[in-house]
């Protein structure tokens, strides 16, 4: 049996598009997309574990997903999907929390 650090998968909204006028005046609106899957490892927080970030409030979180160290940094507020084992997706989450560690980077979701 082979044991895989990051089963899941996980993408991000990437706001790629500001707004703009075409070239004969008509507003067009900036397009969203998604990122490619990305490896990582999520668990749920069952207890109704909470994190105190850096604003000082402390807030009950979903998840905590394990991420490859050279992942990107992610904001608070981001959008992430979360993917199971088969690719599907299962939930669309706000980034509450991102540490970058010494093996890996975390969020809380």
């Amino acid at each position: 049996m082979i044991v895989s650090f990051r089963p899941h998968k996980l993408r991000y909204k990437i706001i790629s598009e500001q707004g703009y006028y075409n070239d004969e005046g008509v507003w067009i609106v900036g397009q969203d997309k998604w990122s490619e899957l990305c490896p990582c490892r999520y668990e749920g927080n069952g207890k109704a574990n909470s994190i105190v970030l850096q604003d000082g409030n402390s807030y009950i979180y979903s998840y905590v997903v394990y991420l490859n160290l050279d992942t990107r940094d992610f904001q608070i507020g981001e959008q992430v999907k979360l993917y199971d084992l088969n690719d599907k997706e299962l939930s669309v989450h706000t980034v509450k929390g991102f540490h970058r560690g010494q093996l890996n980077c975390k969020l809380w979701l």
